[in-house]
């Protein structure tokens, strides 16, 4: 069976530790992504394994932090789960060594570096 690991060193701050400027605890998990029921030389299934590792990534960064008024703390931490998701998506991806997923891992992410610019 075809699997692989994201392995996430989650930076999981609670707010009082960011507001008092502390180092973050670490907090390392795993989750298991199937893939063996895909052909990763098609663009399809490797979009769709993407998608699996990004849904991971976040069920492991303890999902994205989510409040209708924004601030300052509630900012930090939301940076720590992107940082935290884009790292393991990243780790995942250099593991596969799987020329498709990884040409279009570079592609998302010149897009959202684009986004980011404006």
């Amino acid at each position: 069976m075809s699997r692989i690991s994201l392995i996430l060193a989650a930076l999981l701050a609670a707010l009082a530790v960011s507001a008092r400027a502390e180092p973050s605890a670490q907090i390392t998990r795993e989750v298991a992504v199937r893939f063996d029921d895909l052909d990763l030389s098609k663009t399809a299934d490797a979009q769709l394994l993407l998608k699996r590792l990004h849904a991971a990534a976040s069920q492991a960064c303890g999902g994205r932090p989510f409040a209708q008024n924004m601030n300052p703390a509630l900012a930090a931490l939301l940076e720590e789960y992107r940082k935290c998701r884009n790292g393991a998506v990243a780790g995942a991806v250099a593991s596969l060594r799987s020329p498709a997923v990884d040409r279009l891992f570079a592609m998302e992410a010149g897009a959202g570096s684009r986004l980011a610019e404006r």
